[in-house]
């Protein structure tokens, strides 16, 4: 039998799916990325945005079709959008034979074996050691590590609590075991969270356990999603500055640069806080990459909020940023705020929010040009004669002649710049 694993949304559903592509294969599934031969279609959604989530039903109705042509194939809607709309999605789309919930995943493959069918979506905060720590990847140089699920945080335009549950820490001999399960061919792992910087194992932080994992993997890198600034402590910016396998590369979500709209926004730190702890990293950490989250047309937010983070990206550097325009979220404390920003002003905020950063970060890379840098090699790119490959700070690098070093990290000397793009050459 064969299944096509579609997967939409953050970093986490990437490393949820090599868990389910795991337990599938184990019991004798076949992946495919045809589907004119599946038998089994899982779509593993997220709900964080608007855009992901009408990316998730665009897909469903082209899946819809597929079920009318092959009425025998089973259909199952997994994830965060599952976990928040429930069973209310059989009404909308008929043919799904399964919706799952962020906390039965470890369910799908036997309720596919058993032929069941109906909504699989309780609140159990369990998580089970991984059976097998060697799990079966798409990517051969990269891998996701979780070291936590859910988030207590509670930021007021994010659903993310809601369906992914309150925090919970993998223990730390799990965290380890799938590290040490590694194939040689991996060169880079990301730590992930949606708060790395709240995890506790047995009285361990997240600098205790970073350490650890430096000790661990020795064969590449080491970055890590999502830490929060109020958690950001300078113990782990000193264990970053302690080990060469970790990255310069930090992603510290700002948000706003407005002290009011942080407030409003229930982020727990104010731009004077984050400052400060962008300045012991750039104190502490050389050739510190600094990228960012940032979120415009938030309730209430004026032109003189907008202006406050217009000026943080050149105030503190932003080698990359992720930027978004507020997305209301039903069942957030945000989506009844008064001061609603009109459709219009978010995308016109959002369109001068995307050409600051990229003025920003075209002076960023323009600055490492010349430098000697070490690449992850990880294919060919879309540059025509080109291979594409990452340096510690996370910027892209465009190399020729690079076919025998893929999945290889490289000394590279970089000889342009392009917009977010650097070229270079192989040393």
């Amino acid at each position: 039998m064969h299944f096509l694993l579609l997967s939409y949304g953050c970093q986490m559903n990437r490393a949820d799916s090599d868990r389910i592509r795991t337990a599938l294969i184990k019991e004798g599934f076949d992946e495919t990325e045809n589907p004119s031969i599946a038998d089994v279609f899982i779509v593993l959604t997220c709900a964080v945005r608007q855009h992901a989530e009408d990316r998730v039903h665009g897909r469903l109705w082209s899946l819809a079709r597929i079920k009318r042509e092959k009425p025998w194939a089973r259909f199952v809607l997994a994830g965060c959008l599952a976990q928040e709309h429930g069973g209310e999605l059989f009404n909308t789309y008929p043919f799904l034979d399964l919706i799952v919930g962020t906390h039965q995943f470890d369910m799908i493959t036997n309720l596919l074996k058993e032929g069941e069918k109906g909504l699989f979506t309780d609140d159990s905060q369990d998580i089970k050691p991984l059976e097998n720590p060697c799990l079966i990847r798409k990517d051969l140089f990269k891998a996701d590590i979780p070291i936590m699920r859910g988030c207590n945080n509670f930021c007021s335009y994010c659903i993310v609590p809601y369906v992914r549950g309150r925090e919970v820490s993998i223990p730390v001999d799990d965290v380890l075991r799938e590290i040490e399960s590694l194939p040689k061919t991996v060169k880079e792992i990301l730590i992930l969270g949606q708060n790395v910087n709240s995890y506790k194992h047995k009285g361990l932080d997240f600098s205790d356990l970073l350490k650890m994992i430096a000790e661990a993997f020795a064969q590449g890198w080491i970055r890590f999603l999502t830490p929060h600034p109020r958690d950001f402590t300078r113990d782990v910016t000193e264990v970053i500055a302690s080990y060469d396998n970790i990255c310069n590369q930090v992603h510290l979500p700002l948000q706003s640069g407005s002290d009011r709209i942080l407030s409003l926004m229930n982020r727990g730190y104010t731009l004077n806080d984050y400052a400060e702890k962008v300045d012991i990293m750039k104190g502490l950490i050389p050739n510190l990459s600094l990228s960012t989250d940032l979120i415009t047309g938030f309730p209430s937010e004026t032109e003189e909020d907008f202006e406050d983070t217009l000026d943080c990206i050149q105030r503190f550097g932003f080698s990359s940023a992720f930027t978004y325009k507020y997305s209301p979220r039903k069942g957030t404390k945000a989506f009844d705020m008064d001061g609603q920003i009109e459709p219009e002003v978010r995308r016109e905020r959002l369109i001068r929010l995307i050409n600051a950063v990229h003025n920003e970060v075209t002076k960023q890379t323009l600055y490492q040009v010349g430098r000697r840098v070490k690449v992850l090699i990880e294919g060919r790119s879309k540059h025509s004669g080109t291979f594409m490959g990452r340096e510690e700070g996370n910027r892209v690098v465009h190399i020729k002649d690079a076919e025998n070093y893929i999945g290889s990290i490289v000394d590279v000397r970089l000889t342009g710049a392009d917009g977010w793009n650097l070229y270079g050459e192989i040393v």
